[in-house]
């Protein structure tokens, strides 16, 4: 986008001071009631920045300049056609780069921006700027034509940066923002010890589902204005705002769990309370986990074949699963891998028609066998990017005989008031 149009290099007039005037016409957009003003300072720099309406995954590199004070809001009187600016020699800006937003009602609906500017301490260099069409930036940004503004600050109504997509191939995101000490202007200054990740508004450090190790609880609104408690597995992370240099438990992606699981097993430490989660299955009457049963003779582990339940039991309408599921038992040292550990015995997993739902194929081997029951806790990736933990148990009991060529048998989800848990399944933010 090259809205500036060079239009003359004036000789000073005998009082006229140096520098550089912005003509900003606003006729092409007749809507508009405010326009606000963003000037950068000095030079560019290449960074990918993560703003509010820039997903971790989707954003893109761009330019970003350190803002000069201040955005400019000017009100706009009914049929006004022009603004002028005037960047002086002497102000201690050698080169400016203007962004200029026009909106209306609050809402970005125009831009012009012209870039790298020098101010000439000698000469009145004057430019004129037209206003394009734009319209307000969303996450899918990159993938849609036309110029998208988003205005950004530390908080709802301090807009006190800006970001412009699809300028053109050399400049397709442009940033003004608070400077180097604050280039996601999110408020925390870069060097301190609440600022997670000086490129990420707000950042809150996406935890492995390999790292899960904590439980909290959470509370966040749902349509409808109401509020609902939600009981999350985490993972030790960065959150914009705590003091990093302690432990946390950081909730994304959201890992939904069963609010009894919470009930039972919230703890002041969450490792514990995660530790907790790992043994309630057993420990708590099999409620609100997926129990399976395997069976054994005199001579051993007989083989056999489970079944998981399928969503419906413990999400309402099934949600779609995109992923094999994890599992963490509470055997000490143990962590999150692909399939469940049964001693004396090899697992392999198969996703059946409904993806949310697995076939467990158990086989004997050579290793000795423990007739002790297995628990944990088993997690599964939703299509909105959202998880489900469910505890589990696989439960040995005692046979005269192995029962062969049988139809997979199923295990069952034994639980109840499971409203929180799909609220979180349905709504928890990501």
């Amino acid at each position: 986008m090259r809205s500036g149009v060079l239009v003359a290099v004036l000789a000073l007039a005998a009082c006229e001071a140096a520098g550089v005037k912005l003509e900003i016409d606003t006729s092409g957009d007749p809507t508009i009631d405010e326009l606000r003003v963003y000037v950068g300072k000095g030079s560019g720099t290449r960074a990918t920045i993560v703003t509010p309406q820039a997903s971790r995954a989707g954003a893109r590199e761009g330019t970003y300049w350190p803002r000069d004070g201040g955005y400019e809001s000017i009100p706009l009187a009914a049929g006004q056609a022009e603004v002028e600016l005037d960047f002086l020699a002497g102000s201690g800006l050698d080169k400016v780069s203007v962004v200029v937003v026009g909106l209306s009602g609050g809402q970005p609906t125009s831009v012009a921006m012209q870039l790298d500017v020098r101010v000439p301490d000698d000469v009145v260099t004057v430019w004129s700027l037209a206003l394009a069409p734009a319209a307000p930036a969303s996450p899918d940004d990159a993938d849609l034509a036309g110029l998208r503004v988003e205005l950004w600050g530390e908080e709802p109504g301090k807009e006190t940066c800006v970001r412009v997509t699809n300028a053109d191939p050399e400049h397709p995101n442009v940033m003004i923002v608070h400077g180097d000490h604050d280039k996601d202007c999110d408020g925390f200054h870069h060097e301190s010890n609440v600022e997670c990740d000086d490129t990420w508004w707000r950042a809150e450090g996406a935890v492995s589902t390999g790292d899960l190790n904590c439980l909290v609880e959470e509370r966040f609104a749902v349509p409808g204005g109401q509020e609902v408690d939600a009981c999350m597995l985490g993972g030790a992370g960065c959150r914009d705002g705590e003091d990093h240099t302690g432990a946390g438990c950081v909730t994304r992606p959201p890992v939904c769990a069963p609010s009894l699981l919470c009930d039972k097993c919230k703890d002041s430490d969450p490792v514990e309370g995660f530790a907790c989660g790992l043994r309630f299955a057993e420990e708590h009457d099999f409620q609100s986990a997926i129990v399976c049963d395997l069976y054994y003779t005199g001579a051993g582990l007989c083989e056999q074949t489970l079944r998981t339940p399928a969503a419906v039991a413990w999400g309402g309408a099934a949600p779609l699963c995109v992923e094999a599921p994890r599992f963490h038992d509470a055997t000490p040292g143990a962590t999150w891998a692909s399939k469940p550990h049964v001693a004396g015995a090899d697992i392999t997993i198969d996703t059946t028609d409904d993806a949310c739902q697995y076939q467990l194929s158990i086989v004997p081997n050579e290793d000795p066998f423990d007739q002790a029951n297995v628990s944990g806790l088993m997690t599964v990736k939703l299509a909105s990017g959202r998880y489900v933990a469910m505890p589990y148990v696989l439960r040995l009991n005692a046979s005269t005989e192995c029962l062969g060529g049988a139809e997979p048998r199923s295990c069952v989800f034994q639980g109840e008031n499971l409203d929180p848990l799909r609220s979180c399944i349905d709504g928890a933010p990501l």
